[in-house]
């Protein structure tokens, strides 16, 4: 989002309240992405996460390449505060498609528990069109260790729509998962798609360890229009739940779910899918599901997008190692007219945590959008339950990306997309006023408990 004939003052400004949490110092920026007068350029999707043993963070994020729908990969190590750690630099050959926040889903990170540094996995650039599955190691010094392959070309007509990344803290082994849309050459460009749910099991080094299984696969007679995964570890059964949503089309039936199911070390799936979330009409949408780690032993956290007719909400679910929800799924925030997107958080089981989301404007029916997207803070309970009532943190994000991570000295780091000055001002007579040349930037603040 890049908006224009802004004083810059309004552009940059961003203002933080008390609730939940306060800013400690100024946010810094991350990002300088392009030319100064290059407006079709744009950092976006930031994912951050700490490294426990050097306490360092990595902060990932992507920037567009030119006016195709192509993102380059940029990494940055930051320490426990959030101060950059030497410059930004390039994860070369994990080039990913996709314009606007959708690189987020594309890619994501874990940190390697027992050797230090981070696991990068996304769903590259390939060849011409196609894209697989990779994956890299950084170091805590942030060095980029080989590109592996985790999965073979797509084929024509198939596309990776999101990718997941778990990691057993204790062994460091961890396991991929990414939902993939398998066209059937019998059917033609809006019938016909075939989607999975696939996953493959890694060491610490990012090497496949495992086959690539399914663990999901849709029925042959639906068109499938939408689909994304996450995936998370349960540290009391050591093993792994995969949670997705997507659209399954029959016929004369549309069918909106989320569903979940646990996944063994050696990516075998353990016990049926389960059914977290049902649609009780085809005006309901489940989207954007994400597993939250650092919860109970027993189970894990599922957050996951509602869309409904009367405004849409998030839902946090806690499932059973096996997929079963336990209880109902808790709203999360007030049901609004904007949608939420990139939902982050980090939960402590023994000093509960902090939810964080954006609210992307809903402009049909509702008259336009604004130019900025409030970002949205929400407390957990140790449980992860949500408790009090959800606030602003931030007024005028540039766009929906926003990451959150727990630092070492127990604050959380936020990073959001911001909208910078990137040059002078200038009078168009097109338009018939100043344009004040901005783009989408990365920022990072501590905040503190």
């Amino acid at each position: 989002m890049r908006p224009s004939g802004l004083a810059p003052l309004l552009i940059v400004a961003c203002v933080a309240l008390s609730w939940p949490v306060e800013a400690r110092a100024a946010p810094l920026q991350l990002s300088f992405s392009g030319s100064p007068q290059d407006l079709d350029t744009d950092a976006v999707a930031p994912l951050l996460s700490r490294d426990e043993r050097s306490g360092r963070v990595l902060a990932v994020w992507s920037v567009r390449v030119g006016t195709r729908d192509l993102t380059t990969t940029i990494a940055r190590v930051l320490d426990a505060r959030g101060r950059p750690i030497g410059a930004a630099f390039k994860l070369r050959g994990l080039t990913v498609f996709g314009g606007g926040n959708r690189p987020a889903t594309l890619m994501a990170i874990a940190a390697r528990p027992r050797a230090g540094g981070w696991i990068v996995a996304a769903a590259a650039r390939s060849a011409g069109t196609r894209s697989r599955v990779v994956s890299a190691v950084v170091t805590p010094g942030g060095n980029v260790g080989r590109r592996r392959a985790l999965s073979a070309a797509t084929a024509p007509r198939t596309e990776i729509r999101s990718l997941g990344l778990a990691v057993d803290p204790r062994s460091g082994r961890a396991i991929v998962s990414w939902f993939v849309n398998r066209h059937s050459k019998a059917d033609r460009a809006t019938r016909g798609s075939r989607r999975a749910v696939l996953a493959r099991g890694i060491d610490s080094n990012g090497r496949p360890r495992t086959p690539v299984r399914a663990l999901y696969t849709a029925p042959r007679d639906s068109t499938l229009i939408e689909g994304e995964v996450a995936i998370g570890f349960v540290p009391k059964t050591r093993s792994w739940l995969a949670v997705w949503t997507h659209d399954v089309r029959f016929a004369r039936k549309r069918v909106i779910n989320i569903y979940a199911r646990r996944v063994l070390g050696s990516v075998r799936p353990r016990g049926p899918v389960r059914a977290a979330g049902r649609a009780a009409s085809g005006d309901e949408m489940f989207g954007a599901p994400s597993v939250i780690a650092g919860t109970a032993a027993s189970g894990a956290l599922a957050l996951f997008r509602h869309e409904t007719l009367d405004g849409n909400r998030l839902l946090l679910a806690r499932l059973n190692a096996n997929g079963v929800v336990r209880g109902r799924a808790r709203t999360v925030g007030a049901r609004g007219d904007g949608e939420p997107t990139s939902p982050s958080a980090v939960v402590d089981s023994s000093s509960g945590g902090l939810l964080v989301y954006g609210q992307a404007c809903s402009a049909v029916g509702h008259g336009g959008c604004r130019q900025f997207t409030p970002i949205i803070g929400q407390r957990l309970s140790a449980s992860g339950a949500p408790f009090g009532a959800s606030r602003v943190i931030r007024r005028q994000a540039a766009g929906p990306g926003v990451a959150l991570a727990r630092s070492e000295t127990g604050s959380y780091l936020l990073a959001w997309q911001a909208a910078a000055v990137s040059g002078a001002a200038y009078y168009s007579d097109n338009a018939m006023f100043t344009i004040f040349p901005n783009k989408a930037e990365i920022f990072i603040e501590e905040l503190t408990p």
